[in-house]
């Protein structure tokens, strides 16, 4: 079933000011995921008790780059869209939206950091920019060409997270109460994992093919190579895995 855009012009402003900004609100009437495919720009998503999905996007010198932008609701999906297709040259538009807690996310971003924090869910695939994810209660998933990723996961945890990074820093912290299941995949740059409290029956695989392994995890063995080494924990109820390919891995309990 299809529903209705439902769209309020929030800014009333001049029009020098209104050709670099605009704010809009989207019913979630039937929505249950909201999705981004943003071309240039950071993206910046922020779950809180809102009943709609409010949206500002900042643009940059040229006045037409709202004709590239689409922001709509079609079926059980709110859709944020900046997409020049190679006809506006460089326009860099930075977004924000405020959307209701139990949406789930899915980001495509190009060129520009992208934050989330909170949601139900949540899928990123990022070109070129800094990931960062907080309070997002179920399954998680980044995938980030170039650029760091720091996530922060929250309390009482019991999905999945899935981690994959070409080239940048991965910092993941895990809240108490872990059950579920963190996989790091990472082909240049450091990974660090750092647990609140050490959960019950977690086995970890730590692997770096060129680098250096740290832990001061109870009951896990850091075992080091002529270039690289591996961390293991046996356990049998959640888990923590990580692969290196260049980089230092630290597994900590803070």
């Amino acid at each position: 079933m299809k529903y209705v855009l439902s769209a309020m012009a929030l800014l009333a402003l001049s029009p020098a000011a209104a050709a670099n900004s605009y704010e809009t609100e989207l019913s979630t009437t039937g929505v249950e995921t909201l999705h981004v495919d943003w071309a240039n720009g950071d993206v910046e998503l922020i779950a809180d008790d809102s009943t709609g999905v409010r949206i500002t996007a900042s643009g940059g010198a040229s006045s037409g780059w709202l004709d590239y932008t689409d922001f709509s609701v079609l079926g059980g999906e709110a859709k944020a869209v900046f997409d020049t297709k190679g006809r506006a040259g460089n326009i860099s538009v930075d977004l924000t939206i405020r959307f209701p807690r139990g949406l789930g996310v899915e980001v495509t971003a190009g060129n520009g950091g992208v934050t989330v924090t909170g949601g139900s869910a949540v899928d990123i695939d990022a070109g070129n920019g800094n990931v960062s994810v907080s309070g997002v209660t179920g399954d998680t998933i980044v995938d980030a060409g170039n650029g760091n990723v720091e996530l922060e996961i929250p309390q009482n945890f019991s999905a999945v997270a899935d981690l994959d990074a070409g080239n940048g820093n991965v910092v993941v912290g895990i809240g108490g109460g872990f059950s579920g299941e963190v996989q790091v995949s990472d082909g240049n740059g450091n990974v660090e994992v750092t647990f609140s409290a050490v959960p019950e029956g977690l086995a970890v695989d730590a692997r770096t093919g060129m680098g250096s392994v740290t832990t001061d995890l109870p009951g896990a063995e850091a075992v080091t190579s002529l270039m690289g080494g591996a961390i293991s924990r046996k356990g049998n109820s959640c888990s923590l895995k990580i692969t290196a390919g260049l980089g230092d891995i630290e597994v900590l309990v803070d």
